[in-house]
């Protein structure tokens, strides 16, 4: 452990519960544990060190040299904030959401939503200092933590890994030695919500060993309804998650320790899929206009999910007078299923049946086959989602740092090994289309990362150090796997697929081979047929494949066309195409940094970080559609990039006899190499110079096909600043708040790829996002948080009000808001597909959520004699609702919103 700096003494300690607003600065003490307030009630209220390990020692937040934001368990439960995605109203800077189990995390701007086997998140998250590259479940691991901390910024000399925009760390409450004590909590709220703790500290051996065991249970109802009219549906957002972990410390000699955890992580419950917006949109309604988002009506079946996440690890240090040596190895095993109507989404409002019924094209409103036009094909419509992936990750890294003792000249080195194997499947039943499946099978998908670093800080003076570092990574991916699009022509007949019984082969599927039949022609119709057949190990009840694949004659309905059998019918596209990619890069991540401490309680540094994010690839590409399977190619993706510079100042000032803290800082980021999707011509994949040149005339009556990839165009900068105050008001009253101000812009010639709209073309126009901001990034954060905590006969209260205001933000790239170009429609293209004229607007390709105030309250009392504590606590008293995540298509605009208003009380019992 790092010693601690001068700035890092304590300004009348005490233990902590309630954040500042923000969690950046000191935090208040304890209203419930610190008995040494409890005797002097009308002192001022005590500021507390804030302890953080964002730099893998352990240091106060005014004697780190940096921006970080961090909350402890007491701080959140106080706030009924008991989840990853409430924090974005506690840390500043911070954005989170979950879809489909996983926690799609950014920092300032900088993040990722792809959660693909390809995907790698932007700001690394972590676990008890272990790197988890799919964080999908991660916020059960939310209970018996000590804190929960965000490193802003890139970290890619010290955090490594895919540290791109930052790191987050999950640091839970560990053993202590000779100490036995414990907890047993249990709360109630609205939304059905029944939620149990429960955490046990045991000496095992005096001064040589203990153990911490903890347990975590939470059910609650669907955050999103279900008012459609299959009222037996239950709605999505349901919660029902599992937890334990276990810690045991060894500590043989004073130099010599061992700590081993495990932990097992469960989520199910109906899975989060968003609340899509699109027909109320064409109807003229704006998401942040509605009052309840958060109202759809269900179609088909009760989706399900199944998270389950475990890992084992080991942390060893050993001490000498001249270096430390610390080994950290771990292993973590992830299997998510799920199975999700594809739609079931829609927001309820009064015109969404008739919506969906013209958008069905078959019958118009009001005709006498409407209604069952509606109860098949919409309420009864089985298509689906089905998810089976896997992953198996294990890292290892030796660390060696300066001794304990070290002052003038600390430093540490170390090596990094990350290896992971995936399996994913999605299986994508289309129930009532002439295009009934899809299937997405990979079966094998590899990462490995190799890395060694080097850290040191000198103190030039007794006031002035400088901090230096280097790390080099090597990373790779590969993937083989197998691609299925069943394309038969069915006569405009749709086949019904999907219906109950149905299940597929998926992970376990025997025959991947285009060629099926061994005629050394791919994809025929017989190879189709074949590979469809090998995908399916159950038809539904009502699935009309087996009769039509037989010969038989099907008619799903009234609606679609005429009779349509197999014999003598032909495919209509797509077949399989087997997928093998890889890539793999090197590249050098470095830091500076020099502080200067003015006085004890004031300091001030800049420096200058970068951060990388692994590789990835494509899908692989027919390139020569005319002899299919002749020439494969997978497109790699190079690593994306981010450089920061900033300049700070951290400040402990005495006004008025009581302690202020007051810190600020500045920063620019330079972020490069963003991956977006955009359009590529298939000539120059092909390396075909007369359809190159053809491509390069711009002559619109040339053909020129393309195919839409994932590519290194985008680039952009953010500067702002940030400040973070906490001051005592004396009688147990203490105040605190950030202001936080970003300006983002992409610059000019990042084209993508609107795939959200079709162009006059038939295809997603090419566009330019230069001077769009950042999503995620509202340019003004305002934090305000105030807290008291007294003497009261028998033991101490306290109270906490938080407030939050966000001013409007984007939640893509493409900034769809009222009177940008973004969100309206193309009317004209060049001979490239570059959007050059716009027409009308369009409600459905906003992503504008406006400005929005949170506020959450608290109030607790704590019995003295008896340890027992109650908390009443109300989180998002206005029951304000903002989107935190967009997916806009052709035909969707679905969106995540932020958890509802939730009340509750909860009664712990320590002993």
């Amino acid at each position: 452990m790092a010693t601690v700096l001068p700035i890092s003494r304590r300004v009348r300690a005490g233990r902590s519960v309630l954040t500042i607003m923000g969690a950046s600065l000191l935090t208040m003490t304890s209203a419930f544990a610190a008995d040494e307030a409890a005797q002097k009630p009308q002192e001022p209220a005590e500021l507390a060190e804030v302890v953080v390990s964002v730099e893998r020692v352990t240091q106060t937040l005014q004697s780190y040299a940096g921006t970080a934001v961090t909350a402890t368990q007491a701080e959140l439960d106080s706030l009924g904030a008991t989840n990853l995605v409430d924090i974005p109203s506690i840390l500043p800077g911070v954005e989170i959401s979950n879809y489909e189990d996983n926690t799609n995390i950014y920092v300032r701007g900088i993040g990722s939503d792809a959660n693909t086997e390809l995907g790698d998140p932007a700001v690394a998250p972590h676990l008890d200092d272990v790197y988890v590259a799919r964080p999908r479940g991660l916020q059960v691991a939310f209970f018996d933590i000590d804190r929960v901390e965000v490193n802003v910024g890139p970290q890619g000399t010290v955090r490594g890994r895919n540290a791109l925009g930052g790191t987050i760390n999950i640091v839970s409450k560990k053993p202590e030695m000779n100490k036995f004590d414990g907890y047993a909590q249990v709360g109630v709220g609205n939304y059905n919500e029944k939620e149990y703790r429960g955490a046990l500290n045991l000496p095992l051996v005096n001064d040589m060993a203990a153990a911490r065991f903890s347990v975590y249970s939470s059910t609650h109802d669907p955050f999103v309804k279900n008012v459609g009219p299959l009222r037996n549906l239950t709605g999505w957002e349901s919660q029902d998650d599992l937890g334990a972990r276990m810690h045991v410390l060894v500590q043989p000699l004073e130099q010599w320790s061992f700590l081993l955890t495990g932990d097992y992580l469960r989520s199910r419950g109906t899975g989060s899929r968003g609340v899509d917006f699109f027909n109320a949109a064409n109807a003229g309604i704006n998401f942040n206009d509605v009052s309840d988002p958060r109202r759809v009506n269900m179609v088909a079946f009760d989706p399900t999910q199944d998270t389950r996440h475990w890992g084992l690890s080991l942390n060893t240090t050993y001490k000498t007078d001249f270096l430390n040596v610390q080994y950290i190895g771990a292993y973590r095993s992830l299997h998510y299923q799920s199975d999700h109507p594809s739609n079931g989404r829609d927001y309820a409002f009064p015109g969404d049946d008739n919506a969906n019924i013209e958008r069905g094209g078959f019958v118009h409103a009001g005709d006498p086959l409407a209604a069952q036009y509606l109860a098949e094909r919409v309420y009864g419509n089985y298509s689906a989602l089905i998810w089976d992936t896997t992953s198996k990750m294990h890292t290892h890294e030796l660390r060696f740092t300066s001794p304990d003792s070290a002052s003038r000249l600390t430093w540490a080195a170390g090596l990094y090994y990350f290896k992971e194997h995936q399996d994913v499947f999605l299986g994508i039943p289309q129930d009532y289309n002439t295009l009934p499946y899809l299937e997405f099978n990979q079966g094998s998908t590899n990462g490995e990362s190799k890395s060694g670093y080097g850290d040191l800080t000198f103190a030039v003076t007794d006031k002035w150090k400088v901090t230096a570092g280097a790390r080099y990574s090597k990373e790779s991916k590969d993937r083989d796997g197998f691609n299925f699009i069943a394309g038969l022509d069915t006569n405009g007949v749709p086949i019904r697929t999907g219906t109950p019984g149905f299940s597929m082969a998926g992970l376990a599927r025997a025959l991947r081979n285009p060629d099926a039949n061994g005629n050394g022609v791919p994809n025929e119709l017989a190879d189709i047929v074949a590979l469809y057949r090998a995908g399916v190990t159950s038809y539904g009840i009502n699935d009309t494949l087996a009769t039509f694949l037989a010969g038989g004659c099907v008619q799903a309905s009234a609606f679609g066309g005429t009779c349509a059998n197999y014999p003598g019918l032909k495919s209509t596209g797509g077949g399989a195409t087997v997928q093998h990619g890889a890539n793999s890069s090197n590249f050098v991540d470095w830091r500076a940094r020099t502080q200067y401490e003015l006085t004890d309680s004031n300091m001030a540094y800049g420096l200058v970080a970068l951060g990388h994010k692994a590789p990835s690839f494509n899908d692989t590409v027919d390139a020569d559609p005319a002899h299919p399977g002749t020439k494969l190619i997978t497109p790699p993706v190079g690593p994306e990039k981010s450089m920061m510079v900033e300049v700070g100042s951290k400040n402990i000032l005495q006004v008025a006899d009581r302690p202020l803290v007051l810190n600020a800082s500045a920063y620019y980021v330079k972020y490069t190499d963003q991956v977006f999707s955009s359009q590529v011509a298939i000539a120059f994949l092909a390396n075909d110079p007369v359809g190159e040149a053809n491509c390069r005339t711009n002559n619109p009556n040339i053909p020129c096909p393309t195919v839409t990839l994932n590519q290194n165009v985008g680039k952009s900068r953010s500067i702002g600043f940030q400040l973070d105050s906490a001051y005592s008001l004396g009688h147990g009253l203490a105040l605190a708040g950030t202001v936080l101000y970003q300006n983002t812009r992409y610059e000019n010639g990042s084209l993508v790829t609107d795939g959200r709209r079709v162009g006059p073309t038939g295809t997603g126009p090419v566009i330019d996002l230069g001077g769009n901001e950042l999503p995620r990034s509202p340019p003004l954060t305002l934090n305000m948080r105030l807290n008291q905590a007294f003497a009261v006969p028998g033991g101490m209260a306290d109270w906490v009000v938080s407030g939050t205001y966000k001013t409007r933000q984007y939640l893509t790239a493409f900034n769809g808001g009222p009177g940008n170009n973004s969100a309206r429609d193309v009317i004209a293209v060049d001979a490239r597909n570059n959007a050059t004229a716009y027409g009308a607007e369009e409600l459905r390709l906003f992503d504008k959520v406006s400005g929005y105030f949170h506020m959450d309250l608290g109030l607790g009392y704590t019995h003295e004699a008896s340890n027992a504590r109650v908390e009443l606590y109300i989180n998002n008293v206005t029951d304000e609702a903002h989107a935190t995540q967009a997916g806009i298509d052709t035909r969707t605009q679905e969106l995540i919103f932020n958890p509802p208003r939730t009340y509750g009380v909860r009664m712990q019992v320590s002993f």
